[in-house]
């Protein structure tokens, strides 16, 4: 049974480094990982996520679908995430805010970039996310 890991990119903005710190991992990774496991690469950029609470537009519908399939068809996570001002990106945690069954009883592993490898924002964000029922990997 092959276990499939994405592994995303969690900041949209121009300029982020996020792109260059997920390649490097997946280069790593992949220098390390069993045949049983495969690593993909999730560009959240790639999706125009409705805003939680704001009418979404067809497009912003349909990406909406696709993300969660996306992650729904993964078996696990690695986030790599930058910290803005204490916090992971707001793009990141309203992505994550639309998705529940999709991640549910998973594991997150994280990658952090940025002052102190995004300690604080990473932190806050754990909360969070285990309301979601995702499994949190520590090291």
């Amino acid at each position: 049974m092959s276990v499939k890991i994405g592994v995303i990119i969690g900041s949209i903005r121009d300029g982020r480094q996020g792109e260059t710190v997920a390649k490097w991992f997946l280069n790593e990774a992949n220098k390390i990982k069993t045949s049983d496991v495969t690593l993909e690469l999730v560009d959240l950029k790639s999706f125009d996520l409705p805003l939680i609470g704001l009418n979404p537009s067809e497009t912003q519908l349909n990406d909406l679908k696709r993300w969660q399939e996306t992650m729904s068809n993964l078996d696990g996570y690695v986030l790599v995430t930058p910290e803005y001002n204490h916090v992971v990106p707001g793009s990141l945690a309203n992505a994550f805010q639309l998705l529940k069954p999709e991640v549910a009883n998973k594991a997150l592993a994280f990658v952090g970039y940025g002052f102190l490898g995004a300690a604080r924002a990473i932190v806050g964000f754990r909360a969070e996310l285990a309301y979601q029922q995702i499994a949190l990997v520590q090291q």
